[in-house]
């Protein structure tokens, strides 16, 4: 399945200045409505993750649970998924089950700033 990629600077930083949070035992959501009909997804990993392998096997981990969580993502949303330093050397299953969280927490649209604690959800 081909994701629909948030690919500009300026994109991203509408989504974090003025999306919604969502924090997750391993990743923190950004969620904001955009222009189109469609969901679009930017992923990061900063350098406090690890180095250049740890952060792009951090960052497959997250696409390869979004690819399986993708149709309870609403359409019509940027989504920017920033990796924590905890999600570094996490099994698939766990990853799995963060992004899964996330998704049924931001669709619910509850409160301005999920916080979350339990890492097993």
């Amino acid at each position: 399945m081909k994701l629909n990629t948030i690919k500009n600077n300026r994109d991203f930083i509408k989504v974090y200045k003025n999306g919604r949070s969502y924090v997750g035992a391993y990743v923190v959501l950004y969620a904001f409505k955009n222009e189109y009909n469609t969901k679009r997804i930017g992923i990061t990993a900063s350098k406090k993750v690890g180095n250049a392998v740890v952060r792009n096997r951090v960052r497959r981990l997250i696409r390869n649970s979004i690819v399986k969580e993708f149709e309870k993502f609403q359409d019509g949303y940027d989504y920017v998924f920033v990796a924590r330093v905890k999600s570094a050397g996490i099994s698939q299953e766990k990853m799995q089950k963060n992004i899964h969280y996330l998704a049924v927490i931001s669709s619910k649209k509850s409160k301005k700033n999920t916080k979350y604690s339990n890492s097993e959800k």
